[in-house]
């Protein structure tokens, strides 16, 4: 081998690799790639309310878990998550679900607060105080609530974790992501908050840029629904329902989220529009 060959980068682009294969290394050991990888941005996943959820919650939780190690490899590596005060529970279901999966990921049985107090760290809560862009990328560690609200509607269970392991007694900020400023549409899964973040620290993209890139349909459909509201004027005719709504607003937000003319009927399927040119 003449040259060696970059196999870790940051993600795609012009991004130089950290490390290297060369012929004859050695094997390799994780600890020794742990030492070369970059510690942070790291996130931890804390499992501290798993017991509140329901059992098909907790296998959401679970599945959200794994996609979670997937999207952190994309961008770093398992190093970069860990999985705290996990359950004897969590472990089997992860087990059942990954049976040969290989990972580096750290999961753990207490909170790791050699981290939290040797970083700057922030928990994301969706109740917290909007995240701006600088917000995010000088935070070091990142802390997510284990949380799926699937067949419960429970407000502030972040908080109430955030209260749990005494991070209020640290001080640490609690931070939302907004897309233009609201929450609508925002995706709150685990894993999907992960990537949000990733893209922003790691890939330098705009929070809302962001955003929109990990929605899903329902999400996008949810916002839409929400913009057509806040920009148009509900009216009634002869018994009929009408959204009145300036061209130039509509065309606004269908750009702006990438709805196509499938989603837009979804969303007024129950009202018909009555569009005014400018």
């Amino acid at each position: 081998m003449e040259e060696p060959i970059t196999i870790i980068a940051p993600g795609p682009g012009e991004s130089r690799g950290d490390c290297l294969i060369v012929e004859g290394a050695g094997e390799i050991s994780v600890e020794s790639m742990r030492a070369a990888m970059p510690r942070h941005p790291l996130f931890i996943i804390d499992l501290s309310l798993w017991n509140r959820h329901s059992d098909v919650e907790k296998r959401e939780v679970v599945e959200q878990v794994m996609s979670s190690i997937n999207y952190v490899r994309e961008y770093l590596w398992d190093g970069n998550l860990i999985i705290s005060n996990s359950t004897p529970e969590f472990m089997e279901l992860f087990n059942r679900y990954a049976p040969s999966m290989t990972h580096a990921v750290r999961i753990i049985d207490s909170f790791p607060y050699y981290e939290v107090t040797s970083a700057r760290a922030a928990v994301l809560d969706p109740y917290g105080d909007e995240a701006g862009i600088d917000d995010l990328r000088r935070t070091e560690v990142f802390i997510l609530g284990g949380i799926v609200d699937k067949e419960r509607k429970i407000r502030d269970e972040t908080l109430a974790l955030y209260r749990m392991l005494n991070l209020d007694d640290l001080r640490l900020p609690r931070y939302k992501l907004t897309l233009w400023g609201s929450r609508v549409g925002v995706p709150d899964r685990i894993n999907k908050v992960m990537k949000i973040v990733l893209d922003v620290v790691v890939m330098g993209r705009g929070i809302d840029e962001a955003i929109l890139a990990a929605q899903s349909n329902k999400d996008r459909l949810q916002r839409l629904v929400h913009e057509l509201q806040r920009r148009g004027v509900m009216i009634e005719e002869n018994g009929v329902k009408r959204l009145k709504i300036r061209r130039s607003e509509l065309e606004s937000v269908i750009n702006g989220l990438g709805v196509n003319e499938k989603v837009l009927r979804r969303a007024t399927r129950n009202v018909k529009l009555f569009i005014i040119d400018d």
